[in-house]
């Protein structure tokens, strides 16, 4: 609580809720299913006992091809939340398949018998929607298709002389109907199946620099193919007149398949923000009331996303800092002064609390401590002339170990004070712009 209440007063409002993003992964999935592989028939002579008789081979082969895009966002706190937002109208359904059919027809009548390959031709047939990803089951669309109910095609028509006078004429058309769908299945991570578009993938936070994640989208894909040949069969007897002599109807059910698969895997990486001090803990050691020690205090970002956060004092008042907010880019340090200016004698505690976007760390704690004691009096003999009076009088030197920086810092009045404090605030300023 004490975090979020730092964080919503410090920071801007997108993060005053508390929540973080790393910086988002766009993700494009491209896929393609073979739903009419392999699809042959052989009809036989069609149909049995029949003077006329046609066959047909026919092969349909073709790919079902699904394109779509979104972005995938990780937030945090409360662990790393990877969600897939889509984006719309991006989705694309495109169907390619062709025939490959052989027509055969074979006759006998008036004692005249024949048999032969008459055509071989290429039929192409194709479709595509457009939709919005990733058509999961909580989501509309839940299912796209592509449906081709084809025009006839005039698959032959051949005609032959049999004897002088009579011929024959041989045609036959057909009809095609082709449906493929898809539907999304869910996103796989770490084997896991994730099959609503509200469903979060939680990943503990570790302190790493970046949260590398492998995910698979898995589709349901099917397909059918059907045909309709009607071939039909007329006589030109000359004076006699031409008269169809057979029609028929011929259904081929051609494909049908159901089947999941796997998009190709998407590598997703999401840079992290890591915050490290140098120490966990900080004693001020002992000064005279009235006296001021600092501590420059060195906040590192060893992670590759920008890190930012408050520090907060608990605990003694004696205890101050500046400035109320850090930031610092990947692989830079920032930093913060913290002072020690005891007004009692005594031991005093307090808790500097550094709030951040860190993940891992959202909210680490630096213990401080120091002691005061009342200032060494000296008995005024009259002698001497060059004591001390008023706001100037008692104003020690001591030397304050300042993680190695050599800070002193003067016992004496509260002006002396403030001059030191406003010197500490110039140098602190001066070093977070060097760190920018």
């Amino acid at each position: 609580m004490q975090v979020a209440l730092l964080l919503a007063i410090a920071m801007p409002s997108a993060r005053a809720a508390g929540t973080y993003s790393s910086e988002p992964q766009h993700v494009v999935l491209s896929d393609e299913a073979n739903v009419f592989e392999e699809a042959e028939i052989d009809s036989g002579w069609l149909p049995t006992d029949s003077p006329l008789q046609a066959r047909f081979q026919i092969a349909g082969l073709g790919a079902t091809g699904v394109l779509m895009e979104g972005d995938a966002e990780l937030t945090w706190p409360e662990n790393l939340n990877l969600h897939f937002q889509p984006e719309p109208g991006s989705g694309e359904m495109v169907v390619d398949a062709s025939l490959a059919a052989i027509t055969s027809v074979r006759f006998d009548i008036f004692g005249y018998s024949w048999e032969s390959e008459i055509d071989r031709r290429s039929i192409d047939i194709a479709g595509e929607t457009i939709f919005n990803p990733f058509v999961l089951v909580d989501q509309a669309p839940s299912r796209v298709e592509v449906i081709d109910d084809g025009d006839a095609i005039e698959l032959i028509t051949y005609s032959l002389e049999v004897f002088a006078g009579v011929g024959l004429t041989f045609d036959a058309t057909l009809n095609t109907r082709m449906e493929a769908g898809f539907e999304g299945l869910g996103w796989v991570v770490d084997e896991v199946e994730y099959p609503y578009s509200t469903d979060v993938v939680n990943f503990p936070a570790e302190g790493q620099s970046s949260q590398d994640v492998v995910a698979h989208f898995l589709g349901g894909w099917d397909g059918s193919f059907s045909l309709v040949i009607e071939p039909s069969l007329s006589v030109d007897a000359g004076i006699l007149g031409s008269y169809e002599v057979l029609r028929f109807e011929i259904p081929i059910p051609l494909a049908t398949s159901s089947f999941e698969q796997l998009f190709p895997q998407t590598d997703l990486s999401f840079p992290l923000p890591v915050l490290r001090t140098d120490i966990d803990s900080y004693d001020f050691g002992e000064l005279e009331v009235g006296q001021l020690a600092n501590l420059e205090l060195a906040i590192h970002n060893d992670g590759l996303l920008d890190l930012e956060g408050v520090p907060a004092l608990t605990g003694s008042p004696y205890f101050s800092m500046y400035p109320e907010y850090f930031q610092a880019g990947p692989g830079r340090e920032d930093g913060i002064v913290v002072s020690f200016a005891p007004e009692a004698a005594g031991e005093f505690d307090a808790t500097l609390l550094l709030a951040s976007n860190d993940p891992a760390r959202p909210a680490m704690e630096i213990a401080l401590h120091g002691v005061a004691v009342e200032p060494d009096v000296e008995v005024d003999t009259g002698t001497s002339s060059d004591t001390g009076t008023g706001d100037g009088a008692g104003g020690a030197v001591i030397q304050s170990e300042v993680q190695g920086c050599g800070c002193a810092s003067s016992g004496g009045s509260s002006r002396t004070f403030l001059g030191v404090l406003l010197g500490v605030v110039l140098v602190a300023a001066g070093r977070r712009r060097r760190a920018q």
